[in-house]
């Protein structure tokens, strides 16, 4: 698993619910952390904080999953 930082979360401009990770900014934090990039390659999930994408897609996500 990989911690995405909010920075590395881009909003889709053609459709407004929906996001990507811009990989080049995942390796950046990776190398500057000390980070080893063949956990990139063995990654199966990408952990992402519900605040951030809230700033991010400029929405409020958890209406969508909590009640």
């Amino acid at each position: 698993m990989i911690t995405i930082t909010q920075g590395a979360l881009m909003r889709d401009p053609f459709n407004d619910n929906e996001f990507s990770i811009y990989i080049p900014r995942v390796i950046a934090d990776l190398t500057a952390n000390g980070g080893n990039l063949e956990h990139l390659h063995q990654a199966e999930y990408f952990l992402v904080r519900m605040d951030d994408l809230e700033e991010v897609m400029q929405m409020n996500i958890r209406r969508l999953y909590v009640d």
